[in-house]
């Protein structure tokens, strides 16, 4: 039976086989202080197909999501895996330096090479989903920015994902990518660039939604 991650604000991270990081229950999170280090590396992931192979790939992260390619030298990625759809992390019983991601679009099953790498990645995947909920209680309300699909803005100025002050708000749609799984993809919007720096309740941000696509001629979401 797999073993509940504790609330282990201020404490260490688990890595014992079975742990389970259930951060939509809201378990399993840290004390950090400012964003993690960024993550990149190779992990074997495990397709989805009836052969159910592992291929080596490389990931890197860009913002608030981890992006995934064939290699360290190309330039496409074969998909991406966004932060805030990860619910749960699990370190695996039955692979060795295995971790698992569940998110709102699938399992991943992934594996690091050495003992070293698979602690950084289960580490800063944890210091990352801790890092987006510390920023929200500190805010103390969902910023525009991620009502509307895009990184982590507060009140305070702080970014998640270190999305520069002039970059356009991004909307997180789910597609199918080119392995023909869900994946969640990034698509420029632009619409709502002038809200980006504004905290708004539900009924100001659909004031404004309808203010600015009234004056660019649009109609209102």
């Amino acid at each position: 039976k797999a073993e509940p991650a504790r609330d282990l604000s201020g404490g260490s991270i688990t890595l014992s086989p079975g742990t389970v990081y259930d951060f939509a229950g809201g378990t399993g999170t840290v004390t950090v202080e400012g964003p993690p280090k960024l993550l990149v590396g190779t992990l074997r992931k495990q397709g989805e197909d009836i052969f159910k192979l592992w291929k080596r790939r490389h990931f890197r992260q860009r913002n608030d999501v981890i992006e995934y390619y064939t290699n360290e030298h190309s330039q496409e990625s074969l998909g991406q895996i966004a932060f805030d759809s990860i619910r749960k992390l699990i370190i695996a019983k039955d692979t060795r330096l295995g971790i698992d991601l569940e998110t709102d679009f699938r399992l991943y099953h992934l594996q690091a090479d050495t003992q070293a790498d698979f602690e950084m990645w289960v580490q800063g995947v944890v210091k990352w989903k801790s890092y987006y909920a510390q920023e929200k209680r500190e805010e103390g309300t969902v910023p525009a920015a991620t009502l509307l699909g895009g990184s982590t803005m507060g009140s305070k100025g702080s970014r998640t994902g270190h999305r520069k002050a002039n970059q356009r708000p991004t909307r997180g749609a789910a597609t199918s990518g080119r392995n023909g799984t869900a994946e969640r993809e990034v698509e420029d919007d632009g619409l709502h660039a002038e809200i980006v720096d504004m905290l708004l309740s539900p009924e100001t941000k659909a004031e404004e939604i309808k203010r600015v696509g009234s004056e660019r001629g649009a109609s209102p979401p």
